[in-house]
């Protein structure tokens, strides 16, 4: 075989590979844009949900039912913080540790009631973030 009969057979080779590269990276990239956008959308969905609970009890004049819902959305929140690297966050760190403040601030003032030993941890790791 000759040298310009083996540069061809490895550019082909090599063009290929980048290829098939290429087509792994875009399937990935779609499937995990996908899986974000979907995760996203369902936070964004029963954060809707649970507002419109707390909005509809106040507007009946359950001011207590109301509480209790954004109290809920609150220890949610928190729980799912505490469990967070917020390092692994950066463009989001600012915010993240902004509500955790406003969330200790809160409870300092009306102490959330978890629901049990694991989401009161979760709790304390989220509010132990922020002084």
């Amino acid at each position: 075989m000759d040298k310009k009969t083996k540069l061809t057979i490895l550019f082909s080779a090599l063009a290929g590979s980048f290829v098939g590269a290429l087509i792994v990276f875009v399937v990935a990239s779609s499937y995990f844009t996908q899986f974000f956008t979907d995760t996203t959308a369902r936070s964004s969905a029963a954060n809707l949900k649970m507002t419109i609970k707390a909005l509809e009890s106040l507007r009946v004049g359950d001011s207590r039912k109301a509480i209790e819902t954004l109290e809920f959305e609150a220890k949610t929140g928190l729980v799912s913080f505490g469990a967070l690297d917020v390092e692994e966050h950066p463009r989001a760190k600012k915010a993240i540790l902004n509500s955790i403040s406003d969330a200790k601030q809160y409870s300092n003032r009306y102490p959330l009631k978890p629901d049990n030993e694991q989401e009161q941890v979760l709790i304390d790791k989220a509010l132990n973030k922020v002084e």
